[in-house]
């Protein structure tokens, strides 16, 4: 009986060192750049909203547009949590749907405040007055301010 028990804790202990070998391989064959491929390096920005104590961080690569940046940023701030009705799940992709639907509040001047950037050079521009790429290569990090702070720029 105990030859049985120690044989089969043997088995699951080398089952269990495969798989942790197989999962380290993968792993690290995943950051791996073999020449071929570019790996994306992050970019990480600071994101400020006037009137909010806490700031964030935003991924910069994770985005591929001002429209899309500009909508992740109001999800953070501006937007409230959905709120849950009798209907339950359809209000909840009802929402979802609008909101991959509607267009920037903070791109299209709808909303008290705009979004701007302080480039390598330490000037405070506003979002989207020059291409994507040269954006991802000045940014050194956003700001949302109100309307009112913003003339001038």
């Amino acid at each position: 009986m105990n030859s049985m028990v120690n044989q089969a804790k043997v088995l699951t202990m080398e089952n269990c060192k495969k798989e942790t070998s197989m999962v380290e391989n993968s792993t690290i064959g995943s950051y791996r750049n073999d020449g071929n491929t570019k790996m994306k390096k992050s970019t990480f920005v600071k994101v400020k909203m006037d009137g909010t104590p806490i700031g964030r961080k935003v991924d910069l690569n994770a985005h591929e547009s001002y429209e899309k940046l500009a909508k992740t940023l109001e999800d953070m701030f501006l937007e409230t949590a959905p709120s849950v009705n009798p209907s339950g799940s359809m209000a909840l992709q009802l929402d979802m749907l609008n909101r991959m639907t509607r267009h920037s509040k903070l791109l299209d001047g709808s909303s008290d405040f705009v979004l701007t950037y302080e480039d390598k050079e330490g000037d405070w521009m506003l979002v989207g007055d020059v291409p994507w790429e040269m954006f991802l290569t000045s940014v050194k990090r956003l700001r949302i301010m109100r309307k009112s702070e913003a003339t001038g720029l």
